[in-house]
């Protein structure tokens, strides 16, 4: 039977997480209930991905490991394995996980 890889801790969660044990609550269990920081927060990442997305074109050979839907990273944890296991010379959205802990990065 396959490994099925989830974490339980990532870079979204964490930051609700810091602030208080009911926001990283809602955060998790009621997305749709998410406040004016929230909304703030994802129009800063999205500014940072309106530059990243771009500026990974000008890189040739890096190949890509996002994962389809953003809850998907089990996906980008194995292709990234494959990807290193390849000697690719660039891993865009490379991910790797570690007792439940997610680490997802732009460029690898």
């Amino acid at each position: 039977m396959a490994e099925v890889l989830c974490h339980t801790l990532s870079k979204n969660a964490f930051m609700p997480g810091c602030e208080s044990l009911k926001r990283l609550w809602l955060h998790k269990y009621m997305p749709d209930v998410r406040d004016e920081m929230y909304k703030i927060r994802q129009a800063i990442y999205q500014s940072c991905t309106d530059v990243v997305m771009p500026a990974r074109n000008l890189l040739p050979g890096v190949v890509d490991a996002s994962p389809v839907r953003t809850i998907q990273y089990q996906q980008s944890v194995a292709d990234t394995a494959r990807f290193i296991a390849e000697s690719k010379t660039g891993i865009y959205q490379a991910a790797f996980q570690v007792e439940g802990i997610l680490c997802a990065v732009d460029m690898l």
